[in-house]
């Protein structure tokens, strides 16, 4: 039952461990605690950085309206959903870049995309072609979902 662990941890935290005034007499998990037992109760802030990451996207459409995918083996994030063939670029490259270019913020990064729409596709054995109108049969990263929303 971790989903009801958690919510226990989380009321303790509302409701005993305040962050001015914890009601530590009142804490069923006092006696465990690093801060009770330090007497220091100062909470460190940590502050996540967004980092900038720069990508080319290019985007293969063959005469039928159907899009490219490949599964996503090149970045840690999102393995294998389907995504654009891509590839991190430096900011330089990007901004040089003549053609549409988009923002998507996921979690701790800024994605800024450089979009390239290419004619001349080699087919590759890990793609496959999505039709833009049956895209509701595919589970989609947001990101995937905004390019192809930007190139409409």
């Amino acid at each position: 039952r971790a989903s009801d662990y958690a919510q226990a941890i989380m009321e303790i935290g509302a409701l005993i461990c305040k962050p001015t005034k914890p009601i530590c007499n009142q804490c069923p998990i006092s006696r465990n605690c690093k801060s009770f037992k330090k007497n220091d109760f100062h909470i460190m802030k940590v502050n996540k950085f967004n980092k900038q990451i720069f990508f080319e996207a290019n985007i293969f459409q063959n005469k039928k309206n159907n899009y490219y995918l490949l599964k996503n083996r090149k970045f840690n994030f999102l393995k294998d959903m389907p995504i654009f063939p891509m590839n991190e670029i430096p900011k330089i490259k990007f901004r040089k870049h003549v053609g549409k270019r988009i923002n998507i913020k996921m979690s701790n990064m800024d994605m800024r995309i450089a979009i390239n729409m290419k004619k001349n596709f080699k087919e590759k054995k890990d793609g496959f072609f999505v039709n833009i109108n049956d895209l509701s049969n595919w589970t989609l990263p947001s990101f995937t979902k905004k390019i192809l929303h930007s190139i409409k």
